[in-house]
């Protein structure tokens, strides 16, 4: 096959815009859309490839397949070393333990997914998430088990009809996503990325006519292109709507990769031999700079300055230079390393790192380890954690009759806390209240969200207590805690998102309560900010400190809390945000730890014996103002 240069400038155009949005670049807003041109670009060499070596007799699935590992795995191999090793040296346990889990994503190509159901692409938790990137690489693989077999078993004259279709689905199926909100689906899951794909696989069998109106108009429709693909860098970004702009530059890709012109502007820099060398080191420079940036922010608390992002960038690229020469290279050498080598070596490497991902997820990032090397300040610090969960305990002996027991006569307010342990540690701060047990009598009512999840699946879910979802629902609707409360207050770590709360609303008799909704807080885990802070030295009260906590709120609980505020809008319900207690927005900080040194939470979200003596009057005075109890 003919070697086509512009293809590596246009691999070196994806990249670079790639990286300087990850370094945060912000006239790079629309940088992520590389991404996009990579799949376009992949999709067309595969589907030449391969409908070259099949026209030609030479077509194997192993080979095809040997091809790719020796492409993909020896650079993923090597990067996953490096960056395991400066993870272990600068994370703290609850990172590391993601870390892990992304590890075994990655290998196991399915990192698309985890990082879906994990994190929002654009949070800021996806700056300090090192292996974020690697969601593209998910897309590639998923794409390379399916593809071959289409093009294998099909004939050549149902090709385009087919890729048209998937094209056609594939694009309805991303812009209804995006209409209804559903953004990361829509960024992250194959079936939506495959339009993209498809653009490319289409270029490959695409013919196109003769005639010299055609190339006399090749340069103006390749610059044109090219200016259409920058454009989409700089001025898009995540919210350009209509999302139907997405497709600028893949259409301009698809452009200059049909029209290919030996001359103008767009073929002089895509064949300048700078930018093409760029392009041979795109795949190392993609898979190296998002790992540096960051963990140089891990290590740093706040945004890159300047000659931070500079240094990353350097490293980036002396070890994508570094990767490609003695990596990449060797590897592509069927001589230097022969398809049985290749194979074993992959399948090796595969058991290693998922053993290294289960070992950092299993002992919570190597928690203890980590804590067994604490100064002794910090040890101090982590004997007031230990009091404080001894004080919670202790909490909830006191109130056990008051969680088991029903409302009685009296004519207070009756509030039912209903939830997971979240609410259970509403209930808990509302009993501690005189303001609240002077008029208003708490309950709870165990519910988790896994039942809430049950109206609309009707499978098989198990509530906490080991209850059938069925039953269990069955049970609240029936139950006197329920036809006697007047106010709800619903709490859930919503696993799911929050999006079942609708369907909890529909509930027969829901309606006729005063519902309030409460958005819960979700922090890092607290012995994993204990060690974060030995390590670094930082004081627990600086502010650096308060917005690495705040910078290590949970992503998954800040995204199913805009959910829950959109559901709670609708019905016009009140809510009461647990983040408030504990940050202040305007200045991006967060404190889980009081002045005299002890953590507020005792896990990544439930109140310490310290935490409820403080949290317990503000829930008061939230759950007052929203009820207007203090004019009764």
């Amino acid at each position: 096959m003919k070697y086509r240069p512009e293809i590596d400038g246009l691999r070196a155009l994806a990249v670079i815009p790639v990286i300087l949005f990850h370094a945060g670049l912000s006239m790079f807003s629309g940088g992520f859309l590389g991404v996009d041109v990579f799949f376009v670009i992949s999709g067309y060499l595969i589907t030449t490839i391969i409908l070259y070596k099949k026209e030609h007799g030479k077509f194997s699935l192993i080979n095809f397949y040997e091809s790719r590992a020796r492409r993909i795995l020896p650079a993923l191999f090597f990067v996953l070393l490096v960056v395991s090793i400066l993870a272990y040296i600068t994370m703290s346990p609850s990172q590391l333990k993601d870390f892990g889990q992304s590890i075994i994503s990655t290998i196991s190509f399915s990192s698309n997914i985890y990082f879906w159901l994990k994190t929002d692409y654009w949070a800021q938790s996806s700056n300090i998430t090192p292996l974020i990137h690697i969601w593209s690489l998910g897309i590639e693989e998923q794409f390379y088990i399916f593809f071959p077999l289409l093009l294998i078993f099909t004939k050549k004259n149902f090709l385009k009809i087919i890729f048209y279709i998937l094209l056609v689905l594939s694009f309805l199926g991303m812009l209804y996503l995006n209409a209804v909100g559903d953004i990361s689906k829509a960024f992250y899951l194959l079936p939506f990325r495959a339009w993209e794909l498809v653009v490319g696989a289409i270029a490959a069998v695409a013919v196109i006519p003769k005639n010299k109106l055609l190339n006399s108009t090749k340069v103006w429709i390749n610059f044109f292109a090219l200016l259409a693909l920058i454009f989409s860098y700089t001025l898009f970004d995540k919210h350009t709507f209509p999302a139907i702009l997405y497709g600028v530059p893949v259409i301009a890709t698809f452009l200059i990769i049909i029209f290919p012109a030996h001359r103008g502007v767009t073929s002089n820099i895509l064949k300048n031999s700078y930018i093409i060398y760029v392009g041979l080191i795109s795949y190392s420079l993609y898979l190296f700079h998002q790992p540096f940036l960051a963990l140089m922010r891990i290590t740093n608390f706040e945004p890159l300055n300047t000659t931070q992002t500079i240094v990353c960038l350097l490293t980036t690229l002396i070890m994508s230079v570094v990767s490609y020469k003695f990596i990449e290279t060797p590897f592509r050498n069927h001589n230097f390393f022969p398809r049985k080598s290749i194979f074993l070596l992959s399948f090796l490497l595969t058991i290693l790192f998922l053993m290294l991902g289960g070992i950092f997820h299993y002992t919570d990032g190597l928690r203890d380890l980590k804590i067994s090397q604490m100064t002794p300040k910090t040890k101090n610090l982590f004997t007031k954690y230990e009091l404080g969960v001894k004080d919670r305990f202790e909490i909830f002996n006191k109130i056990k009759n008051n969680e088991e027991s029903n409302f009685d006569t009296t004519n207070k307010l009756k509030i039912l806390f209903v939830g997971d342990s979240t609410s259970r540690d509403l209930l808990a701060a509302s009993l501690l209240s005189k303001d609240i047990t002077e008029k208003a009598q708490p309950a709870q009512f165990e519910l988790d969200d896994e039942c809430i999840k049950n109206l609309v699946s009707n499978g098989n879910e198990i509530n906490t207590d080991s209850i059938p979802c069925k039953k269990k629902i069955d049970i609240f609707l029936n139950s006197f805690l329920f036809k006697e409360s007047q106010v709800i207050v619903i709490s859930e770590v919503w696993l799911n998102n929050g999006k079942y709360l609708d369907y909890f609303l529909r509930l027969p008799g829901v309606n006729k309560k005063k519902i309030i909704v409460y958005l819960p807080h979700h922090f890092s885990d607290m012995r994993s900010l204990i060690v974060y802070k030995d390590k670094s030295r930082v004081n627990i009260n600086s502010t650096e400190f308060k917005k690495f906590v705040y910078l290590n709120r949970n992503q998954r609980t800040l995204k199913s809390n805009k959910i829950l505020r959109d559901i709670a809008n609708r019905y016009s319900l009140s809510i009461i945000k647990g983040f408030d207690f504990f940050c202040n927005f305007d200045l991006e900080e967060c404190s889980v730890i009081d002045d005299a040194g002890f953590p507020l939470i005792i896990d990544q979200m439930h109140l310490s014996g310290p935490g409820f003596i403080k949290f317990s009057p503000w829930f008061a005075y939230q759950l007052k103002k929203v009820l207007y109890l203090e004019n009764n």
